[in-house]
């Protein structure tokens, strides 16, 4: 299912509560997506689970600096997410051959008010690799390649 579909499953729902605020990510993991909307008001996001059925999640406070959460503007994801995967993992291909991707998380947000694909693939090598692929065009905005064994706490 696209990103555009799934919302507009959501926004349809009879579960849907408008009040929940506005749309501000989708993230993608196991075949489901889940949308998320903040409420600026109470400061927290309602994430609703696109199954057969809508499932509205409790709303739950951001961890996030100051100020509200970015919106996501939904006619900026022109991208699919099939071809955001592929970008992120060719470019992880070229950048760091030896390393498979062996799992992806992907989110679609606002990041400096553009429309992003934030996916991060986990390698065989237990290296993750985070890209951030704007989704109008498709242009890589950053990537980080790291071991996930910097993750430790010190």
């Amino acid at each position: 299912m696209m990103f555009h579909q799934a919302v507009a499953r959501v926004t349809a729902d009879q579960s849907f509560i408008p009040e929940d605020g506005y749309l501000v990510h989708g993230f993608f993991s196991e075949g489901t997506w889940q949308v998320g909307f903040y409420n600026a008001d109470d400061d927290r996001i309602t994430a609703y689970i696109v199954a057969d059925s809508i499932v509205r999640q409790t709303p739950e406070k951001v961890f996030k600096d100051d100020g509200a959460v970015p919106p996501l503007k939904i006619e900026d994801v022109v991208l699919s997410r099939q071809k955001a995967e592929q970008i992120a993992v060719s470019t992880l291909e070229k950048k760091h051959p030896g390393h498979p991707a062996s799992k992806q998380i992907v989110l679609v947000q606002s990041v400096g008010g553009v429309a992003c694909f934030n996916i991060t693939v986990v390698t065989a090598t237990l290296h993750m690799y985070n890209i951030k692929i704007n989704a109008s065009s498709g242009d890589v905005v950053s990537d980080v390649f790291d071991s996930i064994m910097s993750l430790k706490a010190e």
